[in-house]
């Protein structure tokens, strides 16, 4: 939360540009990016056809449109799924907890008292 924090912080002080890209994204989102997928979603839904056979529908000069939300979404989807398999293999690797300890009890062997260090509470 506090760097949600920071980055709001940030709108408000023309020195910092840590959340600049917002204010534009925000805009294009809202003036094309939301419009464009409503209206493919509705002459989708008219014509029961999906994004290829929509945008040729509509002209055949517009159906590269539809070629190319289908070859965005095959690739977002392609790194997006290396991104998650990289978490799942973090997270699962996390709870190693039995080979972390066989290990540094393997570099503890052989080492006498004298070597390891002791911390008293007095």
């Amino acid at each position: 939360m506090p760097r949600v924090l920071q980055v709001l912080k940030c709108l408000t002080c023309p020195l910092c540009v840590a959340g600049a890209f917002l204010i534009p994204y925000l805009i294009m989102m809202v003036l094309e990016g939301a419009p464009l997928f409503l209206l493919e979603l509705g002459i989708g839904q008219r014509l029961r056809q999906g994004s290829l056979g929509v945008w040729n529908f509509i002209s055949p000069w517009w159906g590269g449109l539809g070629v190319a939300s289908t070859v965005v979404s095959y690739l977002v989807g392609l790194y997006y799924n290396v991104i998650i398999a990289w978490c799942f293999y973090y997270l699962f690797n996390s709870f190693k907890v039995r080979e972390r300890k066989k290990i540094y009890d393997q570099n503890m062997e052989g080492k006498t008292k004298e070597n390891k260090v002791r911390i008293e509470h007095k």
